[in-house]
């Protein structure tokens, strides 16, 4: 009965490290939720790209900015970032040269192409983003 029961605890130390081994392999980072709404000269920016970067921690994200001005981040594991101190840039839509040959050369809308180049940094901006795991209030950025 002795020679069984070393047996047994190996076999059952062996599943539990097996388990452990599958739920560590699938946890997820822990993320908070990143989302507002982004102005300029008072208006809602209706197209553009919001920039974390968390060069610390070798973070960065990009998220669109939508119609309306608001922006949501969501990444492969979910809506969020990574907690952490971010800086942030906004820049104008980059153009999307067309297929077609004979087509004029594509610029951006003339009033996005405005934004004071200060904003389109991170290290000019002057916007932050202090993530925390959850939910978070809205990052709203308004340019002046």
């Amino acid at each position: 009965m002795s020679s069984r029961r070393p047996v047994s605890c190996l076999f059952a130390l062996g599943l539990l490290a097996t388990a452990m081994l599958v739920v560590g392999c699938e946890a997820k980072r822990p993320l908070g939720k990143v989302a507002g709404r982004v102005t300029f000269r008072g208006k809602p920016l209706n197209q553009g790209t919001v920039i974390f970067s968390n060069e610390p921690e070798g973070v960065g994200f990009q998220t669109p900015i939508q119609a309306d001005g608001t922006y949501l981040g969501e990444v492969k594991d979910g809506y969020g970032l990574p907690p952490g101190s971010y800086k942030v840039a906004i820049r104008p839509p980059q153009p999307r040269p067309s297929m077609d040959v004979m087509a004029p050369p594509v610029s951006a809308n003339a009033e996005q192409a405005d934004i004071p180049a200060q904003y389109r940094d991170w290290e000019t901006s002057g916007f932050t983003a202090n993530v925390v795991v959850g939910e978070n209030p809205p990052f709203d950025f308004d340019m002046k």
